[in-house]
């Protein structure tokens, strides 16, 4: 099995850039109009953060271990809802807003999705 690391490096870069650039459009958008951002600027980090967090795990995992890669995509879903649902109770954590918990909750599926794509397509492939 080739290494997949340059896959979830160039997916991770790419991820956080948009997050980056996502964020500073949005606050460009609201000193200009000082209203809300709407669609992707508000959400977009909400969506990309699952998927910028597990590739980050990725690549600093040791081991090829697609079961332990699985599990990561869990956990940080799992992590990123509850710290979503944490801002309801605990200002702290920001404010609660049922589309970014909608939008993290599509962002940890299309982490699966990549999982699947960048580590079980090889096992299709060969018939493992």
């Amino acid at each position: 099995m080739k290494s997949k690391k340059p896959i979830v490096g160039f997916i991770c870069l790419i991820t956080l850039g948009l997050g980056v650039l996502i964020t500073a459009l949005r606050r460009k958008h609201i000193e200009v109009t000082f209203n809300d951002a709407i669609g992707i600027l508000d959400y977009g980090p909400s969506l990309l953060r699952p998927i910028t967090v597990v590739t980050m795990v990725w690549l600093f995992r040791t081991g090829k271990d697609s079961q332990k890669q699985k599990k990561d995509v869990y956990g940080v879903g799992i992590m990123l809802v509850v710290f979503e649902l944490l801002s309801v109770f605990f200002s702290y954590f920001g404010v609660f807003d049922t589309r970014d918990l909608i939008a993290t909750v599509l962002g940890s599926v299309a982490t699966y999705g990549l999982y699947k794509w960048i580590f079980e397509s090889d096992k299709q492939i060969n018939g493992v």
